[in-house]
């Protein structure tokens, strides 16, 4: 993840896709890594399987990323808060 301005926060949300249902929400720093984020804030029982969703999500400052668990398709959501937008980059399916 790209650093922004000091006062820039990310938010994180896992969301199951089929419901709606909000699972868990948490702020981020821009230094902080997704990756050990996403370890400490998904439930122990989805795998961690990311993969980047190659389509816009509303705006230029979001990124999703699809959690696959079985048949139930999981959206975490990144939203970046703060001046400057972008930072994310996302590209064809991949696993983190």
């Amino acid at each position: 993840m790209a650093a922004g301005t000091s006062g820039e926060r990310l938010r994180l949300s896992l969301c199951n896709m089929l419901t709606g249902e909000l699972l868990r929400e948490v702020e981020l720093a821009p230094s902080d890594s997704l990756q050990a984020v996403a370890a400490q804030n998904l439930p122990e029982w989805l795998p961690m399987r990311l993969l980047y969703n190659t389509e816009p999500c509303g705006h230029d400052s979001a990124l999703s990323l699809g959690i696959v668990d079985g048949a139930v398709v999981h959206v975490v959501r990144l939203e970046r808060h703060g001046s400057r937008a972008g930072g994310f980059e996302p590209t064809s399916s991949q696993v983190l």
